[in-house]
């Protein structure tokens, strides 16, 4: 972390600690997480590769504080993990996130939110880029200064700027490369029935990496709504459009002939692409269970070096067998490919993971399960496959907290 992140994280929680001072309620709730697994393919590898066992224990806590105008929230997570059967996995990632909302007037509400993770490419890479073959380590922060204006009692406009920077360590068997985003978000919210809320929503992006003269400006725009059928069944949806522009800065190359040695300009190059955005997601609650689907497409700055477009579908399940007993079931199908249509890196992934559920307490839970992972590239002829069990403990103490309301 530099000095600019430490010193902008430092600055949110010294405010943090001085409002819980004269805070009217504050609170703090601990978790504990310890997980044993089994992996045939951790870093999900096309060529044989050998089992590994290991562990990971969490340490995650909530505070917050509140009074009349304000709302401010502190999450810290650690995370400890130890493998045995191959090298150079053992990690520790820390997760470190503050939010704040303070009332100007009735109308006016400001806010500060600030991130700041480290961990490593096979926690952060999985989802978007498949990028997990090499461990290396990555640092996150970002900064998100947020307005709302309440325009009527059902009308409110929101408008976040956030800045981010995203670190990898430089290896030299890694594709990853550092970047920074520049954001700008304006909303539009309307409530039009208790049960109906409809939203217009612009976002103007700027990518570039941090030590290539490559950069993506991204503009997009989106209308949808959430809407209540009943208490026990929710829709969401959401359509829209983008517009890309993808820019490689002008390299030299330097060529040898004899004992000459010849510079060679390359031209920068630039290009376009229009796209659509777009997402649907139903959550339905039963008496003895529950289900959440949801489709979407969306673009995301990430380390591979560019600006990418993933197509998602997500489902997750749970039933209760008994009053102690549960089962439980997620899975994920992904597409990603670039917004520069210049390149052929697609990638397919996709996981399932069924598990069992047992309530020893009001606090303590108990479960279990397997996983099963697949991911191929475009450019690749082979594809990865893993295949896990694990066993995991959780305990959550109860909400400690002061209420001088």
């Amino acid at each position: 972390m530099n000095s600019k992140e430490l010193i902008s994280i430092l600055i949110v929680i010294a405010f943090f600690l001085s409002s819980s001072a004269n805070a009217r309620e504050w609170y703090i709730q601990p978790t504990v997480n310890l997980r044993a697994v089994a992996d045939d393919n951790l870093r999900l590898r096309t060529r044989e590769t050998e089992d590994v066992a290991g562990f990971r224990a969490s340490f995650f806590a909530k505070y917050g504080t509140r009074t009349e105008t304000s709302n401010i929230d502190l999450t810290t997570l650690l995370d400890v993990v130890r493998y045995w059967g191959q090298e150079n996995l053992d990690r520790e990632d820390l997760d470190l996130k503050v939010g704040s909302n303070f009332k100007i007037t009735e109308r006016n509400q400001v806010g500060l939110d600030a991130l700041y993770v480290r961990d490593t490419s096979i926690t952060s890479e999985q989802d978007l880029t498949g990028l997990t073959q090499v461990q290396v380590d990555r640092e996150k922060f970002n900064i998100s200064p947020h307005w709302t204006y309440s325009l009527s009692e059902i009308q409110t406009i929101q408008t976040r700027y956030t800045h981010e920077e995203v670190t990898y360590e430089k290896s030299s068997a890694s594709f990853l490369s550092s970047y920074k985003t520049d954001s700008i978000n304006l909303n539009y919210i309307h409530q039009w029935q208790d049960d109906l809320q409809v939203f217009v929503s612009f976002t103007a992006l700027q990518y570039s990496l941090t030590d290539l003269d490559i950069e993506t400006d991204d503009y997009s725009i989106n209308t949808g709504i959430d809407y209540n059928y009943s208490e026990t069944l929710s829709f969401n949806a959401m359509v829209g459009t983008r517009y890309s522009v993808n820019r490689t800065g002008s390299r030299v190359i330097v060529s040898r002939i004899g004992n000459l040695l010849i510079p060679n300009t390359i031209p920068g190059t630039e290009n376009s692409s229009l796209g659509s955005l777009f997402s649907l997601g139903v959550k339905k609650q039963f008496e003895s269970g529950r289900f959440d689907i949801s489709y979407s497409r969306s673009v995301s700055p990430s380390g591979s070096g560019e600006f990418l477009q993933a197509d998602r579908f997500k489902s997750s399940g749970s039933y209760s067998i008994t009053e102690h007993l549960s089962f439980g079931i997620s899975g994920v199908i992904s597409r990603t490919t670039s917004t520069d249509n210049t390149r052929d890196t697609g990638r397919t992934y996709f996981s399932v993971e069924p598990k069992l559920n047992w309530r020893l307490n009001r606090q303590t839970r108990l479960s279990g399960g397997y996983r099963y992972r697949m991911q191929e590239f475009d450019n690749r002829n082979e594809n990865a496959v893993s295949n896990s069990i694990f066993m995991t403990i959780d305990f959550q103490w109860d909400k400690l907290s002061t209420n001088r309301f």
